[in-house]
C-alpha cells in the first residue's frame, strides 16, 4: 500500500485525542496562552483534547507528567516550551530518552520552515517528535509564532497518517 492509499485509509480515523503539555515554570494553565491556542486550534478540526497541564521544567517532572499521560486514552502529546538551548530547556534531555522511535523529519521540516521565516536563528530550536508507546509525542517550543507554524503546517497534514500508522498493527 503506498502512501497516497495510506493518507485515504487515514482520513477516515475521526476520534483522534490530544493531550497538551507546557513545560513552564512562570505559567499556569489559566495563563498559558500557547496551550490554549493548541487546544482551540484543535477543536477547529473536531480533535478532543483530553487533558491540558503545565509541568515545571524540571527532568523528572516532564518524565512523570509525558509516562502518565502516554499511559491514558491520548494518542498525541504535544509539549510546548523548553526545546532551546539555555540551561533552563529540558524538555528534549527529559524526553528524548523515552521515545522507542524517533520522528526525524519532523524537526528538520520544523527547523527548515523556520529558517524560510527567521533565518539561521532556527537551529536554536531542537523541536523533535518520536513514538512513546504507540503514542506520538511532539516537542514544541514554547513561543506562539513556532507553535503556530508547527500546528498549521505539519502537524494537522499528517496527524491522521501517524496514528493511523500508530493503530493498523492493533486492527
Amino acid at each position: 500500500m503506498g502512501h497516497e492509499e495510506h493518507r485515504r485509509e487515514s482520513e477516515k480515523i475521526v476520534d483522534v485525542k490530544f493531550s497538551i503539555l507546557t513545560i513552564s515554570d512562570k505559567r499556569s494553565v489559566e495563563s498559558d496562552e500557547t496551550g490554549k491556542f493548541i487546544k482551540e486550534f484543535l477543536a477547529k478540526y473536531n480533535f478532543n483534547v483530553i487533558h491540558h497541564s503545565v509541568v515545571r521544567n524540571r527532568i523528572d517532572d516532564i518524565r512523570r507528567e509525558i509516562m502518565r499521560v502516554v499511559l491514558s486514552e491520548t494518542d498525541v502529546i504535544v509539549t510546548t516550551g523548553g526545546t532551546g538551548v539555555s540551561k533552563r530547556d529540558l524538555t528534549i534531555e527529559a524526553v528524548e530518552g523515552l521515545f522507542e522511535k524517533k520522528i526525524e523529519g519532523f524537526g528538520e521540516i520544523f527547523r527548515m520552515i523556520s529558517f524560510h521565516r527567521i533565518g539561521s536563528a532556527a537551529m536554536m530550536t531542537r523541536a523533535t517528535a518520536g513514538i512513546i508507546k504507540d503514542k506520538v509525542v511532539f516537542c514544541l517550543p514554547g513561543s506562539p509564532d513556532a507553535v503556530e507554524m508547527a500546528m498549521k503546517e505539519i502537524i494537522i497534514r499528517e496527524i491522521k497518517h501517524l496514528v493511523w500508522e500508530m493503530r493498523k498493527d492493533k486492527r
